[in-house]
Formats: structure tokens, C-alpha cells, sequence
């Protein structure tokens, strides 16, 4: 069996990492291919299953050959700018809506901490003007 990787190393290609596109260099490149047809008979065991899949990972010199990130292709590694932008637009509006649902979510918290202020602000403009009386006596 013969595999060709997508990408070759000293090419440039395009991550979607930090929440932001950026330009990388490959370095290093795993492919994993599996196409098992399985142990018959009950195991417990996932890897003795019937089991097919073929993953392309990368490792890029900007972020370290050996012991730095590994990027999947077609998930956080891409030939294309485009592909990468795309990526990242997705993760940009799930981190809004992450963030609009929190504000959602602290709603009540917030009127309270509003009504407890206002509260607060009576007592001590109260105060205030105990004070204010009594310095002009």
C-alpha cells in the first residue's frame, strides 16, 4: 500500500491556532491509516472491533518538530488560507454565543447586585446627610 501526504515538508500551509489564522512551515508529517477487520467473538476492547480511518497530523517548525503542537488536517491544518478562515470564524461565533449565554445566564445575579448597590446607595446618602445636618449645628 502506497500513501501520499496532502502536504510536504518546507510547505507552507495554514492553521488555525490561538483563535487566529497563521502561516506555518511543515516539518514533520504522521500518517495513520487503519483498516482492521476485527477479532470475531465479544471483546470488551475497542481495538480488537472492526475499525477503518486515515488521519494526516503535522508538526510544523514554527511550533516545534518532536515535541511541539500536532495539527489534523482538515481540522486545524489547511492548504488553503481560506479553509483555515473558515475554521476560525466558526470557533469566533461559538465563543460569542459562549459569551452572550453567560451574560444570559447572570442575569438575575446582576439585578441583584443592582438592587443591593441601590440599596447601599440610600443607606450611605442617608448617612450623608446625618452628617452634613450635623456639621451645620
Amino acid at each position: 500500500m502506497k500513501f501520499e501526504s496532502t502536504l510536504s515538508p518546507g510547505d507552507t500551509a495554514f492553521v488555525a491556532y490561538d483563535n487566529a489564522v497563521r502561516q506555518l512551515t511543515i516539518g514533520l508529517i504522521r500518517i495513520e491509516c487503519i483498516d482492521s477487520p476485527g477479532k470475531s467473538g465479544k471483546t470488551m476492547f475497542d481495538n480488537y472491533k472492526k475499525q477503518k480511518s486515515y488521519n494526516e497530523d503535522y508538526m510544523c517548525i514554527e511550533t516545534g518538530i518532536g515535541s511541539g503542537s500536532v495539527f489534523r488536517l482538515g481540522q486545524t491544518i489547511f492548504k488553503t488560507e481560506e479553509e483555515a478562515a473558515v475554521v476560525v470564524n466558526e470557533w469566533r461565533k461559538k465563543i460569542a454565543a459562549k459569551v452572550i449565554q453567560n451574560k444570559i445566564d447572570n442575569k438575575e445575579g446582576l439585578k441583584k447586585r443592582i438592587k443591593d448597590n441601590e440599596e447601599w446607595l440610600k443607606e450611605a446618602r442617608a448617612e450623608l446627610e446625618e452628617i452634613e445636618e450635623a456639621e451645620s449645628k
